[in-house]
Order: C-alpha cells, then structure tokens, then sequence
C-alpha cells in the first residue's frame, strides 16, 4: 500500500505543508490510458480542496486522518488562488506498492501545477500530492 501525503504549498513551490512518509512521484511507465471516472476523481478533489471542503468518504481511513480539518482550509487557501480549473490532463500512470498512481498536468485560470493521485484496490484516495508544472 502507498501512503503519502504531499500537498506542497503553491504559494512558494517549495515549503511541504504535509509529508508523511514522503514517496517519489512515480515515472511513466508507457503513455497512459486515461480513465474518466479517475480523472472525474482527480478534478472533482481538486476543486473540493479549492473550497475547503472534502468528503471523508474518498479517502482511506489513513488519508483521511491525516487530512485534519486545519490542513483542508490551509490548502484550499492556496489552491484557490489558482482561480478555476480550466483543464486538467493525464500525463502518466504507473502501479506502486499496491494503489494506482495518475500524475495529471492541471491548467487554472492563474497558473498551472501537476497532481498526483494514487488510489488504492477499492478506489479511494490513498495519497495526493501538488507540484509545480
């Protein structure tokens, strides 16, 4: 099973609000297939975070403890400076310790980042981590 929880700060690209334990994000392993229901996960998380807001249900029992309600505000904070999503694109996939990991290059009306999403058997997020483009 993969556990992390990386949300780096966009407000400077380089301070680690969350990291534990910190994983790598995964290489590409060939060019991915996208799956709409997981990139509907991946934008729906994406702008759930941007209000602040997020449904506990998504997430392991892991992820969710970790996201406390403090660290949810704090990142939807950040995030929404981004402004809205214009788009978002699957970039690679690969399978680590278990989940399925997706790497998605996300375009905001006031900049652009990568997300990756790693979803355990059962299809609940296991770890999310933001980065710069």
């Amino acid at each position: 099973m993969l556990f992390a929880v990386a949300i780096a700060s966009l407000l400077s690209f380089g301070s680690t609000i969350a990291d534990i334990p910190a994983a790598s994000t995964p290489a590409a392993t060939s060019a991915p297939v996208e799956d709409p229901k997981v990139t509907a996960i991946a934008k729906g998380e994406f702008t759930a975070l941007q209000q602040g807001k997020i449904d506990r249900s998504h997430y392991t029992q892991r992820m969710s403890a970790v996201l406390t309600d403090a660290l949810v505000s704090q990142t939807g904070a950040q995030l929404a400076q981004l402004g809205a999503l214009k788009s978002i694109t699957l970039s690679a996939t690969q399978r680590v310790q278990g989940d399925s990991v997706y790497v998605y290059a996300l375009t905001c009306a006031n900049g652009s980042l990568k997300m990756t999403l790693a979803l355990d058997k059962d299809g609940l997020i296991d770890g999310m981590y933001f980065r710069p483009a």
